[in-house]
């Protein structure tokens, strides 16, 4: 379950309000678009952790990702055009891909036999930080 809440002290908080209330399996990643138009988030609800936008709009949830290995950690480009995400390739392998914010043209960005995981940008978005197990 994804949930927004307010956190500016001198509004009133309306209370907690569950942004995927369809979903009765695991939603969690969630990443904000820069324009806080859409959502990128992680979910099992079609038997496996795929990635997934929310538009803010309309409430319209579309899958990015369709394979049979985890995806995860989905992050928005500053500009908002792609996304990077992990995915795992067995074990704890986890790699660095990143694509279109439509999903598109997923490209493989790390090809090795240790981990590596939780990919930023950099402000720009010329570049990717990320963790390895190298």
């Amino acid at each position: 379950m994804i949930v927004l809440t307010s956190c500016n002290t001198k509004e009133k908080p309306e209370g907690p309000v569950n942004l995927t209330s369809n979903s009765t399996f695991f939603d969690g990643y969630p990443d904000w678009s820069q324009a806080e138009e859409k959502l990128a988030f992680v979910s099992f609800r079609e038997d496996n952790y795929e990635i997934y936008t929310l538009n803010t709009n309309n409430d319209a949830i579309e899958r990015l990702t369709q394979n049979q290995v985890t995806n995860s950690n989905p992050v928005w480009s500053p500009y908002g055009s792609k996304l990077l995400f992990e995915q795992n390739h067995g074990g704890n392998n986890f790699e660095i891909y990143v694509m279109n914010s439509d999903g598109t043209n997923p490209i493989r960005l790390t090809n090795n036999i240790a981990a590596d995981w939780n990919p930023i940008w950099s402000p720009d978005g010329s570049r990717i930080l990320f963790a390895s197990n190298r």
